[in-house]
Parts: structure tokens; sequence; C-alpha cells
């Protein structure tokens, strides 16, 4: 009577255990890919984007609440003046406008102030002519706003008010202030032909 064969001694082909090896690491990284980047797309809200806003000319808290429709927070980055702007209105947003942004990105913003920045106005009093004040003043971020007229040497600037106060050479006052130049008539008193006279000598 004849045996039969043991299937645990035949021998397998090499080839086909590497290949089917190989066709079993393939599948589990495919898999593994797969399932890491589903994932990713889940944590990252993947092609979830939200627009941004414009909130510029919007007071802060309706500005935040412009934002938290959309999903998106903020934070204040810097104040800055601009004449004619309410205290806290945005001036500046980043991103701008119709920016696509993931959910919960930070705006930020830029705030008006109205306290506007001080600076002191040029040496021009007692040490220029009208035409040259006026340019001095008007470089500088001043406005003129009326010549006042007293006796002394034509077209000499004797003093600059703002506000009804005197000023001095480097007095700070708000840039874009309007002043007042006190300039000479051409008709010297006295006292100025005196005083002339005197430093001449």
């Amino acid at each position: 009577m004849a045996k039969k064969k043991n299937n645990s001694n035949r021998k397998h082909n090499p080839v086909v255990t590497l290949l089917l090896n190989l066709l079993a690491m393939a599948v589990v990284a495919v898999l593994a890919a797969f399932f890491t980047f589903r994932w990713l797309d889940s944590y990252t809200n993947h092609n979830e984007a939200y627009m941004v806003p414009d909130v510029r000319g919007m007071q802060l808290d309706e500005a935040i609440t412009v934002l938290a429709k959309q999903n998106l927070g903020y934070a204040v980055q810097e104040y800055k003046y601009k004449a004619g702007a309410k205290m806290g209105e945005v001036l500046e947003q980043s991103p701008k406008t119709g920016a696509l942004v993931k959910e919960d990105r930070k705006i930020y913003l830029v705030l008006n102030t109205t306290e506007a920045p001080k600076f002191g106005i040029p040496p021009v009093i007692d040490n220029c002519s009208l035409r040259e004040a006026q340019f001095r003043l008007k470089a500088a971020g001043f406005v003129v706003k009326e010549i006042e007229f007293i006796p002394g040497e034509r077209e000499w600037v004797y003093g600059v008010t703002y506000d009804g106060i005197e000023l001095k050479n480097g007095a700070a006052i708000p840039r874009g202030s309007k002043v007042t130049l006190v300039v000479g008539n051409g008709n010297m008193t006295d006292e100025d032909t005196v005083m002339f006279d005197a430093n001449f000598f």
C-alpha cells in the first residue's frame, strides 16, 4: 500500500514567498498612509477655509463680532493715530480682506488712538523770513492757519502761536496742528530801530 506524501515536507518556491511578502508590505503601507492622511485631514480641517471679512472702519467690539461669525479670532497689533478717525476704530488688518485662512486664525488689527503724536516746531521764531518759516513748518507737518502782522522788520517771523498760546522754538505740539505766525509788517518802531543799530555795531 502506497504511503501518502506529507504536505509539510513540500518545498515552497522562495520567489513566490518573497513576492507575497512584498505584496503584503505594500498593502500595509498603503493602508497606513490612507488612514494617516484621513486623520490629518480631520485634525487640520483640510479643505475647510474661512474668508477674512473687511473690518476696517469698525469699532473693536463690532469687528470682534464679525470675525467670530467666521470662526476667526483677533489680536490688537498696535495703535496708530489717524485724524478724523474714532478712538478704537480699526485702521488696518492682517491678513487682508478676502484671504482664506483656517478656523480660529487670529486676525491682527491696528486700532486708532485719539492722542496725536507730538513734534517740536522747527526754529523759525526770530530766525527766518515768512516764506522760509512757511516752508519749514509745512515740511515738519504743521499748517499755517493765519498770519498776524505787527510792527517790525518786513516779513520777519517774531513768533508762533497755537490755540492762543505763544510757543518757543522746539515746543512740542500735535503734528498737523494749525498755527499762527506773528510777522513784521515793515513799520519799524523806534525801539526796533535802536535794537537794530545796537546789534549792527
